[in-house]
């Protein structure tokens, strides 16, 4: 089994996606604390329930 991995990204580029995201998700902007990142988590398998 492959481990997941995970980074923690200060790009602005990636933030200002991250941050598009949650406006369209939640509406409405998140918070900005200073030193915002954003914790990217690669996936490279997807279980599913079979019903």
């Amino acid at each position: 089994m492959t481990p997941a991995v995970a980074a923690f990204l200060a790009d602005p580029t990636r933030i200002a996606a991250a941050v598009g995201r949650y406006i369209a998700r939640y509406r409405t902007p998140p918070p900005h604390p200073p030193g915002r990142v954003v914790l990217e988590i690669a996936v490279d398998r997807v279980r599913t329930l079979n019903l």
